[in-house]
């Protein structure tokens, strides 16, 4: 997948999973880290590491999304008090995690080699080092991308309009 096929499907999971908390700062805050965390494994793109190796895995997401999280929740426990910071932090460690999780989702779908096979990865390591891919679309496949990022744009415009939908009727 490109970035918008990555940022479609971040943006779709998390609106989903956003619904039930409302329409709330927090809540939108978890979306957009998300989407915008969602190519952070393709950095390994402009480095001289093999695309697709260490920095697509659950391990890669989950000691980044701590280290972010944690200095982001340290300076908020600092400068604005200690359960906020707190609560920060973790919110961010999550969507970041969530951001990379999403794009190895979207790398496990995707892709496929020159010579026809699936590309896959190892979204497990360092606790498994089983290589999944199904490769069920040409992850250079423009309109699947653009599919991903409509369905993702879509998915958030319900997540708002059922959240003031909620407001205005006094579900919330």
């Amino acid at each position: 997948m490109n970035w918008k096929g990555h940022a479609g499907l971040s943006l779709l999971i998390s609106s989903l999973l956003m619904i039930p908390f409302g329409l709330k700062g927090i809540a939108l805050g978890f979306i957009i880290i998300t989407v915008l965390f969602s190519s952070l494994p393709d950095s390994d793109l402009v480095t001289p590491l093999e695309h697709r190796s260490l920095t697509h895995n659950v391990g890669f997401g989950l000691i980044f999304a701590a280290v972010i999280g944690s200095i982001i929740g340290y300076l908020a426990v600092i400068y604005v008090e200690m359960i906020t910071g707190i609560l920060v932090g973790i919110m961010i460690m999550l969507a970041i995690a969530g951001g990379v999780f999403s794009h190895l989702l979207g790398d496990i779908i995707a892709g496929w080699r020159y010579d026809s096979t699936p590309w896959k990865i190892n979204p497990l390591l360092p606790f498994s080092s089983k290589s999944i891919g199904y490769g069920i679309f040409m992850a250079t496949d423009e309109k699947v991308n653009y599919l991903f990022l409509k369905v993702g744009i879509l998915t958030f415009l319900f997540y708002i309009s059922f959240g003031i939908f909620r407001i205005y009727s006094g579900l919330h």
